[in-house]
């Protein structure tokens, strides 16, 4: 398993030095889960290459929210006088990607039955 690990760190090391290096808007580890994912699309890695160290990571998940959390807590006095207008956002947004998920299993659910 530490193969698998060293490689999604490694293509996740990657694309920070290529969100870097081409000055991205997207930070770098986003775009090293983007190459992950072609990688594993257009089958240049196995998912058994990948497969046990992301279900450790999926399954420990919970985990990798603790340290924003305690920096949310240590930011109380900043988040104090913005806290109506995140809780705005986070209901919107919500309840957008709601509508939206919905919206798409619907048009997946139809396609597939024709």
């Amino acid at each position: 398993m530490f193969r698998q690990f060293a490689l999604i760190i490694g293509i996740t090391y990657f694309g920070n030095i290529v969100s870097d290096v081409w000055q991205l808007p997207i930070p770098g580890t986003v775009v090293g889960m983007l190459i992950l994912f072609f990688l594993l699309y257009f089958k240049f890695i196995k998912l058994s290459s990948v497969e046990a160290a992301a279900d450790t990571l999926i399954y420990n998940l919970a985990f990798l929210f603790i340290p924003p959390a305690v920096a949310l807590i240590a930011k109380l006095d900043v988040l104090r006088d913005t806290w109506w207008q995140i809780l705005l956002i986070t209901v919107v947004s919500t309840v957008v990607t709601l509508l939206a998920t919905g919206y798409t299993a619907d048009i997946l659910i139809r396609k597939g039955k024709k």
